[in-house]
């Protein structure tokens, strides 16, 4: 009994934690959709000024926008032409963060539902532990019950480690993909540079197609990590500062975005990546400490359990 008792409460307790989680998040996550909408609305706004087929720029991968803008030969951008590719890429990046916004948005609002009623769940779980403490048969005391209390605590805390290490993990392997896209790109632009023909330059520019596709999903992965994060800011002082990194996909577009098809642009852009990989992998680094403190602190909690219980017996 006191077992399956212990196992509810452990259940409850996860479920409390998620439904605060959620309602933050989606409280947050509808103010960051509010912003991003306006933001692709002004860069669309842009390119309708400049009185060119919208719907075709923005259905365009990066190798036929710049087929379109430059040519297949030439290496540089008039300004002009730097405005349309900038808003362009711009607006795309905005447009696909808003749906992929509003994805999380109905999936946090069906968690939300399917938790039930937790304030009614709570109040009886109460009640049975005041049962079980009174029981004379139980070996449930005041003193099991707040080790009971810490245990539940430390494994949800651990819980939300766990989130966030799978959330990080996520980001580097978006990131790497990332990489591995842009010095492909890199081969081949410097192949590119020898005279490789249509070809290579087709190959270079799909490369850059890929690596833009990876950091979207980065910068999206990277949403949902800051805010993983900020749930276990609460409960230790280590700081993780991931502001810059919410922003990269914006520092990987400026970066690229005054000449796509120069070689040493493709470079610069891979040392971001493995710049802000690198950023990551310390943070995940600090995470994993922390998960090793807290696993040797529910092993030690787990005995003291084990203890109570049989000298209650």
């Amino acid at each position: 009994m006191l077992n399956a008792w212990n196992e509810r409460l452990g259940s409850w307790r996860v479920d409390w934690a998620n439904q605060d989680k959620w309602h933050r998040q989606l409280e947050q996550l509808e103010q960051e959709r509010s912003g991003m909408q306006e933001e692709a609305e002004q860069w669309l706004e842009l390119l309708k000024k400049g009185q060119r087929d919208v719907d075709q720029l923005t259905r365009m991968s990066i190798s036929n926008l710049f087929y379109t803008m430059l040519g297949k030969k030439a290496n540089q951008l008039d300004e002009q032409q730097k405005e349309v590719v900038e808003a362009t890429l711009k607006y795309d990046e905005a447009a696909k963060t808003v749906t992929d916004m509003s994805r999380e948005i109905i999936d946090l609002e069906d968690k939300l539902r399917d938790l039930g009623n937790l304030e009614a769940e709570y109040t009886l779980i109460i009640q049975e532990k005041e049962r079980l403490i009174h029981d004379t048969n139980s070996p449930m005391s005041q003193a099991i019950y707040e080790v009971v209390e810490l245990l539940a605590e430390a494994r949800g805390y651990l819980r939300e480690v766990n989130e966030a290490i799978a959330a990080g993990d996520g980001v580097l392997h978006s990131l790497y993909l990332a990489q591995d896209s842009l010095g492909s790109a890199g081969r081949w632009g410097a192949w590119d540079m020898l005279g490789g023909g249509m070809i290579s330059t087709a190959i270079k520019h799909s490369r850059i197609n890929d690596s833009k596709e990876h950091i979207h999903d980065a910068q999206r992965r990277m949403r949902h990590f800051h805010k993983e994060l900020k749930d276990i800011e609460r409960h230790i002082e280590v700081h993780f500062d991931t502001g810059g990194i919410l922003k990269f996909a914006d520092f990987f577009f400026d970066g690229l975005i005054v000449d796509w098809v120069v070689q040493g642009r493709i470079r610069n852009s891979e040392e971001q990546v493995v710049t802000y990989s690198r950023k990551i992998a310390k943070i995940m680094e600090q995470l994993r400490t922390e998960r090793g403190s807290w696993d040797n602190r529910l092993v030690i909690l787990q005995k003291e359990y084990t203890t109570l219980i049989e000298e209650a017996k």
